[in-house]
């Protein structure tokens, strides 16, 4: 399991603290990650993992 996997494993399953940011309740529901909330996103033209040699 991918540390990634592991920490939408534990968000779902841990008490939530708190509201959860839309953002992460569209993620979590339609599977789909809205873009502008990357962080980095708007730092370089693509997220790190949409080019498979890193240029």
């Amino acid at each position: 399991m991918s540390s990634c996997e592991s920490a939408l494993v534990d968000a779902l399953t841990r008490p939530i603290q708190g509201p959860v940011s839309e953002p992460v309740l569209t993620w979590v529901v339609t599977g789909a990650w809205p873009r502008p909330a990357i962080p980095f996103d708007t730092a370089y033209a693509q997220p790190a993992w949409s080019d498979p040699l890193g240029l």
